[in-house]
């Protein structure tokens, strides 16, 4: 009897233990009000306002020690804007005593070419398939100039429904993320990283950021506006802290 009792008792931990690794982790937005960011009713997104631009943003699960941002922008001007992806600085550090070091510049060619070099080299090893039977990738930065950017524009009217636009992204990174080191993955996020960009007058544009998620570590990702110099800091927490 005690035995069965110790046996019950085992594997009662074991599925604690098991339902605490396999629990998912996402950045949850922090709001501050001081600089102009604030939450949106799901408490999910932050936003702020530089002129006739919007900007959102929404964390996104960390997988394999890496977490990951979506952008909105949205502009409301009558005149193209020019976004540059070395605009977004990722910072690492504490919200509460305020230090933080810069973690990197986003470079979303630099990205994208590293991850798609992992991602053969694990293919090809593993034997998934053959080192041709992959993600292919045939750019270089004279791509993705701002003649040639991946723009999604929608009319303005259409902005108010941002929130659910964002949600949509969100569902679709938490069902590709879970297939991370199959194709899939890769080709979804070669065709929604954070480019460089020209946002048509009264158009919309998202796109996803990725980074080392270093333990204990909170978040702070600075967009500055290459028109005005303006700077707006959105902070991230771990949602397992």
């Amino acid at each position: 009897m005690k035995r069965t009792t110790i046996l019950c008792l085992s594997l009662t931990l074991l599925i604690l233990f098991v339902g605490c690794k396999s629990a998912p982790v996402n950045l949850k937005s922090v709001e501050y009000k001081e600089s102009g960011i604030s939450l949106t009713d799901e408490a999910s997104v932050a936003k702020n306002l530089h002129g006739n631009l919007v900007i959102a943003a929404a964390g996104g699960p960390i997988v394999d020690d890496e977490a990951c941002v979506l952008f909105s922008l949205y502009n409301a001007s009558r005149e193209p804007y020019n976004f540059y992806d070395s605009s977004v600085s990722i910072y690492y550090g504490n919200i509460i005593t305020g230090k933080w070091r810069l973690m990197s510049k986003w470079d979303a060619f630099l990205y994208l070419k590293s991850a798609l070099r992992n991602y053969r080299s694990k293919s090809f090893w593993s034997g998934v398939g053959s080192a041709f039977d992959m993600v292919t990738i045939g750019i270089s930065r004279d791509n993705y100039n701002l003649g040639n950017s991946k723009v999604y524009s929608v009319d303005a009217l259409s902005y108010g429904n941002y929130s659910s636009i964002i949600q949509t992204k969100m569902e679709e990174m938490e069902s590709v993320i879970k297939r991370k080191d199959d194709k899939p993955f890769y080709t979804y996020i070669e065709d929604n990283l954070l480019y460089s960009a020209r946002i048509p007058a009264l158009g919309n544009y998202y796109g996803w950021l990725f980074f080392d998620a270093k333990k204990g570590a909170d978040y702070r990702i600075d967009f500055t506006d290459s028109y005005t110099g303006e700077a707006s800091s959105f902070y991230f927490i771990r949602s397992d802290r």
